[in-house]
This record gives C-alpha cells, sequence and structure tokens, in this order.
C-alpha cells in the first residue's frame, strides 16, 4: 500500500482536452444507397504517468453525426423525403499508458477498455402518399411528417481502444498528444444505431498538474 501511495505522489499528473477526427465515423445507409454524415468528436481525460514512463488515464468523450439525405426509397405512389437523422453517444475509456523516451518528442501508446453510451437519438421525414387518378376522380396526395425523439442512457457496445502516436512536451505546464486509434468494438450494433467504423486521428492539450516547491521553515 504505501509503494502504491508513494507511485502515485511521484506520477505525472495531467488533465488532456483533445478533439478526434475519424473517431466514431458513423454512417446511416438509407434503403436507396445514399450515404451522407457530419462528425463531431471530442473529449476529456485524466492521466497519470509515473517515472518508468508507465501509467493509467480515464475520460469521458462525446461523439455524434447529422444526415440529411435528399430522399428515401420511394415507389410511384409513395416517396420519403426531407430526412434529418441525429445520433449522440458518450463514451468512457479506461487505458494503460505507456511513454517512452527522454526527449522532447517521445513515443506514446495505448491499450484499455472503452463503454459507449447511448444518449440521444432523433429521426424526422416527411413521408407522402398518393392515389392515382380513376375515371372522373382526380389524383390526391396525404403528407404527414414524422419526428421520433427520445433521450436515453444505455449501454450499446464495449470495445477495445488501441493507439499508438507521439507525446511532445511544450513546456513543463503543457503538451501535445497526436496519436491514431482504433476502438475495436466487439459485437454488432443495431443498425439504427449507426455505428460501423471507429478509427481516428486525436489531437490533444494537455495541461501538467506542477507541485509547488516548499517552503523553507523559518
Amino acid at each position: 500500500m504505501l509503494c502504491t501511495i508513494a507511485y502515485m505522489l511521484y506520477a505525472q499528473h495531467s488533465i488532456e482536452i483533445g478533439y478526434t477526427a475519424g473517431m466514431n465515423n458513423h454512417k446511416f445507409k438509407a434503403a436507396n444507397g445514399t450515404v451522407a454524415s457530419t462528425l463531431l468528436s471530442g473529449g476529456i481525460a485524466y492521466k497519470y504517468i509515473t517515472k518508468k514512463g508507465i501509467g493509467l488515464s480515464f475520460g469521458i468523450d462525446a461523439s455524434g453525426y447529422n444526415i440529411s439525405p435528399q430522399s428515401l426509397n420511394s415507389s410511384k405512389f409513395t416517396s420519403y423525403r426531407n430526412l434529418h437523422n441525429r445520433y449522440i453517444y458518450v463514451a468512457t475509456p479506461i487505458m494503460l499508458e505507456v511513454r517512452g523516451g527522454k526527449k522532447k518528442v517521445q513515443f506514446g501508446m495505448h491499450v484499455g477498455l472503452v463503454a459507449m453510451y447511448g444518449m440521444y437519438y432523433r429521426l424526422q421525414y416527411t413521408y407522402s402518399e398518393s392515389t392515382p387518378p380513376m375515371g372522373p376522380y382526380p389524383a390526391t396526395e396525404k403528407i404527414t411528417i414524422t419526428d421520433i425523439t427520445y433521450t436515453d442512457f444505455k449501454l450499446i457496445q464495449i470495445g477495445l481502444p488501441l493507439g499508438i502516436g507521439a507525446h511532445i512536451n511544450l513546456s513543463p505546464r503543457y503538451y501535445l498528444e497526436v496519436s491514431a486509434e482504433d476502438r475495436l468494438l466487439l459485437g454488432r450494433v443495431p443498425k439504427t444505431e449507426g455505428l460501423i467504423n471507429t478509427f481516428g486521428l486525436r489531437l490533444a492539450l494537455g495541461i501538467n498538474a506542477i507541485k509547488k516547491p516548499k517552503e523553507p521553515k523559518q
């Protein structure tokens, strides 16, 4: 126990704020094959790394996307139009961190476990149904707007993150982390959840917690 406490006290404590491009690259494929997505992904993590370059990190990040294909599958007398589909997810990664090298730019890698939670979902579209003209009766058309929204916090998938990158020391207080990561999601998620690709490039700014030197006793 004393060794563990000593290890913690002399570890490098830091907070990282980062953005990931491509991570959780959600895609939704409509019945006619249309695919469109806009990705947002960012998060915050706490790290502590010992003098031997080994440590742990705990984080939380959010990602989401919107899609707006112009049309869905339609027949001669029915059609789906103006589709707006939005998903928002929250993930909680726990990582084993390894850092090597004594220069300004160091090697870094991490591996761990991540849990993905569904937080928000909204589907909105316009549906129209027309009746063809018959004899003296003209064609008629019925148009409805469907809006389905729910908020939930449910576990939808588990993954095994594996990443490699560089740790760049800017000063004793600040540093940059640049890494590539694949979350290797386990199992399959229902198509409506939209999770497909999980590889991404992450850029994070880290802030070290620097201890103030003790003042000499008078």
